[in-house]
């Protein structure tokens, strides 16, 4: 089998089986499916829409817009657009909870679309980005707006981390990575929201570890986007970098964007 072909199955399998899962969620017909895991899998609609969207655009617009005089333009865009559905979600509050819900994946995705669409990629600003967003979370984790912004906040701190710090190769065809740096990460991934819910629900932790925790289980979605964003694009498309050279920093240049995938 080619390797096009091979990338071709893999992509309609992701987008078909997620788009299919999404549908399910917002048609209420789930249940009906999966009787035993119907509800995890709708409590996590949020990240199934943003592992949709943000790896649609990284595999197909991304690379089309590069360089052309419309790359910014759409851009910007499609974050107003993305901006405006959430706004309507956010306020829609007759409309069922299962899509009003994804309003936080929606302001998310507003920041997102431009961040991943930047040709130059710069590890050091984007960790600083992850550790404003980190900041913010903690300093103003009782406050209403930060609580109902959870999984909005929790993507704006995975998303730099992941992409510019961890998983280079996604956004760089030549980014440096180094695959145990990568395993654990995805490891995190997995095993931070089984944490979070055993911290909650099976030690009942108090005090200022118990509002950490309690947040921490609203997170869930932003963990499960990135870990199904960046497995298919690092084990299904092969886009896992170049292995870094010990001692030898890479300076941030402008990358070339085409992808066979």
């Amino acid at each position: 089998m080619r390797n096009g072909d091979r990338a071709g199955y893999i992509s309609a399998a992701y987008y078909g089986i997620l788009c299919f899962l999404l549908a399910a969620v917002l048609l209420d017909f789930l249940g009906d499916l999966l009787p035993f895991g119907a509800k995890h899998i709708a409590r996590n609609s949020e990240g199934l829409t943003a592992a949709i969207i943000v790896g649609l655009w990284v595999q197909f617009a991304r690379p089309r817009l590069h360089g052309s005089r419309w790359e910014w333009p759409l851009t910007a865009a499609a974050s107003l657009g993305f901006l405006t559905v959430a706004l309507v979600f956010y306020h829609a509050g007759s409309w069922p909870t299962r899509v009003t819900t994804l309003n936080e994946t929606l302001f998310a995705l507003v920041a997102v679309i431009p961040f991943v669409q930047a040709s130059r990629r710069r590890p050091r600003p984007a960790l600083a980005v992850s550790g404003l967003v980190l900041a913010v979370i903690l300093v103003g984790q009782g406050i209403d707006l930060v609580t109902n912004m959870a999984e909005t906040l929790a993507i704006l701190l995975l998303v730099p981390i992941g992409l510019d710090f961890i998983d280079r190769g996604i956004l760089d065809p030549d980014g440096p990575t180094r695959r145990a740096v990568r395993y654990g990460w995805y490891l995190f991934l997995i095993v931070a929201p089984v944490a979070f819910h055993v911290l909650q629900y099976r030690m009942d932790s108090t005090g200022w570890l118990g509002d950490i925790v309690q947040y921490g289980v609203r997170l869930n979605e932003a963990f499960i986007f990135m870990l199904l964003f960046e497995v298919y694009f690092t084990f299904g498309l092969g886009r896992a970098g170049k292995p870094a050279e010990r001692g030898r920093p890479r300076p941030a240049a402008v990358t070339d964007l085409r992808s066979p995938a």
